[in-house]
């Protein structure tokens, strides 16, 4: 899923080069950092913020196949939904695979910025991505994160459509790639629906006061969906990765526009690494490719 950069510098041959700080705040017009989750750790991670960036990476996460391919393809930046730093660490070494991954960036030359949870709740972020695959109308955020500015800013969504759980199914499995999709039906014809990319098993209570019909996510816990059945709430589990990734090409298409306008001398590539980590294999035992 490599992007052409020709087609991103078209209009900024002669500009300068975005620095790695210049980058960030680009992704921060749309998603501030100042709204995340309290248990998010978004923003620079790892690098200068006035080093040169000639061409900048979109990834869903880190891995050791992410930087090659960053490396491979002369990147100087990596932008990624998933921080690799959750929590504060007392040392960094090659003992650990979060460890190896950091000095890999640091030795590289490559500065990482993430955006988690600002990104769930961006204008064109995750959510917003889903409510458009899936034809929502009259859509409204559900579960406050913050407000920056004159907007509020919500990590999740709720919007009206007509459609039963299979239907819901069939579209994941055909617009998000999912080869599988697991599902809650409660035998309602599904009139709202409430949207929560990655992990939205703790939005009952919201997804009950939106009167919500179903919620559509990309992973819930045994427990959590045995609590939404019992509240009738019918839900589509389509996975973690299929839910956020779409992400990458509002983001990528965000960015392009915003270098264009500025005239940095600079581009951006979609890395093609699969990073989920799930694979599906049949009764037959044959392994269904991604």
């Amino acid at each position: 899923m490599v992007v052409n950069s020709e087609r991103i510098t078209e209009n900024n041959s002669n500009g300068n080069q975005a620095t790695a700080g210049e980058i960030a705040a680009l992704i921060e017009e749309i998603a501030p950092v100042s709204i995340q989750m309290s248990f998010d750790n978004s923003g620079f991670l790892v690098g200068s913020r006035e080093s040169k960036v000639n061409r900048v990476m979109l990834a869903l996460e880190v891995s050791d196949e992410v930087i090659k391919d960053a490396i491979k393809q002369e990147c100087q930046m990596i932008i990624t939904h998933h921080p690799l730093i959750f929590h504060a660490e007392k040392s960094v070494t090659a003992d650990t695979y979060q460890g190896k991954l950091l000095l890999r960036l640091i030795s590289s030359g490559i500065a990482l910025y993430s955006s988690h949870t600002p990104l769930d709740a961006a204008p064109g972020g995750c959510n917003d991505v889903l409510c458009d695959m899936f034809g929502l109308k009259d859509v409204c955020g559900i579960v406050p994160l913050g407000r920056s500015g004159e907007r509020e800013y919500f990590c999740a969504r709720v919007g009206s459509v007509d459609a039963t759980v299979q239907e819901l199914a069939l579209t994941a499995c055909k617009g998000l790639g999912a080869d599988r999709v697991s599902v809650v039906d409660c035998g309602k014809r599904i009139r709202r629906l409430a949207v929560c990319s990655g992990s939205g098993g703790g939005i009952l209570n919201e997804c009950i006061a939106a009167g919500a019909d179903a919620l559509l996510t990309g992973e819930l816990s045994y427990h959590e969906a045995l609590a939404l059945r019992e509240a009738g709430i019918s839900a589509i589990i389509c996975g973690h990765y299929q839910t956020e990734v779409p992400v990458l090409n509002s983001l990528l298409g965000h960015l392009q526009k915003r270098i264009n306008v500025l005239k940095y001398n600079t581009d951006a590539v979609i890395t093609s690494v699969v990073t989920d980590p799930y694979c599906v294999y049949t009764l037959g035992g044959v392994n269904i490719d991604r």
